[in-house]
Formats: C-alpha cells, structure tokens, sequence
C-alpha cells in the first residue's frame, strides 16, 4: 500500500491510496472522499480505509457491466431488461442509471449488492456513480474534434470515442500487454475512416507500462496528449489524470 500526499501539487490536502487490487482512493480536506473502485477490489479493507471517517462519499465504479441509451429512448423501469440484452447479470445485482444531459445519453449500469452494502455500512452517506459517465461528460464539448479518449486501470483499458464532436462509442477492453493497448487504439483509430493525422488521443491513467505505451504511440500517432500537462512521478501523474475527469 503506498500513500502519495499531493498537497504541493493541487494546493488542497490530498491523499492518494493505491493498492494491488486496482482500489484508489482520494481524500479532500478531511471531509469528503472519492473511491475508484473496480471489479476487482475485494474489500475495503484493501484500501485501509476503515479507521478514516468522511462527512461524504463519492464512489467511481469500473467494470465492464454497463449499456448506453439516448436518454429520449429510456424508460427507467425498464432498464434491467435493457442491461441484460449486454451483460449477465446476477440476481443480486443492482441496476442503476446515470444520464449525461449535453450528449443527451443515459448511461445504464451493473453494481454487485454485496459491494453497495459494504461500503454503506462503513459510510451511510456514499453515493454511486460510474467512472464512464465522467469520461463521457470531460469529452463533451470538442467542437468538430476527432478524439479517441483512453484511460487505463491496470489491464483494463476504456476507450471513448468522438468523432466531428460527437460522441461515437465507449468501450472497456482487458489487456495484458503494451501491444494489447496499442491494438485497441489503432482499431479505434481504423473504425473513424480517418487519417491519424486527423485525430488526436487523450489518454492517461494507473498502467505500469505507461511510459513505454507512449513512447510506442508517437510510432503511430502524432497528436498524442496526456490528461493533465505536469511531469511528476508516475503515480503522481496518475493521480492527476483521475482527478481531471472527476472534479
């Protein structure tokens, strides 16, 4: 478990919790926190966070449990019904949706209960939302840009795409090597029809081959931006990639 404090770098008192089973957790000036959690965090106990008491808790959920709708389309009774047509779902599971106003769309998706009741026994006050709705809401607004948005967490790699300024398609891949992520994004690129030259892609996140990713795609692409602009330490610099796609 490493703890990395980043107030020099935010200007507020951050922590970033990281642990082995892809958990990430952000606490923000005493008082409220957000947690990644992903489809394989176990307990919260892997964070050690059960000592920490917030006012408010915001949880980011990734997994792979989760379908897109235009919002003028969704009847939100039926949305277990429309999540099944994707994924498996557990009888336990628990369907929620999020609708993200300005690309109109509504994001349906999976949470397992067990995971829900835990966290709320620890903090009453949580309040769910899925990591993908963010990504959708930071890529809105590109105005005629061809962007292919990408963030990993560990072997996991989303890929978001917009095209002219609109919003194509997300997607979340498992990858178990740098040349798996550089596949995903030049098949991204080849479902635009369009030059590379013409595209741009935005990426960042928790990867251990994050480095040696990048360096392979200025072999591919020319226009290729991290998140956020600073050069720290690769977990610092990870750290600020989630926080500009949260805040």
């Amino acid at each position: 478990m490493d703890l990395i404090k980043l107030k020099t770098f935010l200007h507020k008192d951050l922590h970033f919790v990281y642990s082995q089973s892809n958990c990430y957790a952000i606490v923000t000036d005493n008082v409220s926190k957000e947690i990644l959690w992903t489809e394989k965090a176990k307990t919260l106990e892997d964070l050690e966070v059960a000592s920490l008491l917030f006012e408010n808790v915001a949880v980011y959920v990734i997994n792979k449990q989760f379908t897109l709708l235009p919002t003028a389309l969704l009847k939100e009774e039926h949305a277990r019904e429309y999540l099944k047509y994707t994924t498996n779902l557990a009888i336990n599971d628990l369907v929620l949706t999020d609708k993200e106003e300005l690309s109109k769309i509504a994001l349906i998706w999976a949470l397992k209960k067990e995971d829900k009741d835990e966290i709320i026994t620890k903090h009453k006050q949580a309040v769910f939302h899925n990591f993908i709705k963010s990504l959708i809401s930071r890529s809105n607004g590109l105005k005629g840009e061809n962007r292919i948005t990408t963030f990993f967490v560990a072997d996991l790699l989303i890929v978001l795409v917009s095209k002219n300024g609109e919003f194509q398609f997300v997607n979340i891949f498992e990858i178990e090597s740098i040349e798996d992520a550089l596949y995903y994004h030049l098949l991204t690129l080849q479902s635009l029809e369009l030059e590379e030259s013409e595209v741009s892609v935005h990426t960042g996140g928790f990867y251990s081959g994050m480095s040696d990713f990048l360096v392979k795609m200025e072999s591919y692409f020319s226009n290729v931006n991290r998140f956020t602009a600073e050069v720290y330490k690769e977990e610092e610099q990870a750290f600020l990639d989630l926080a500009s796609i949260i805040n």
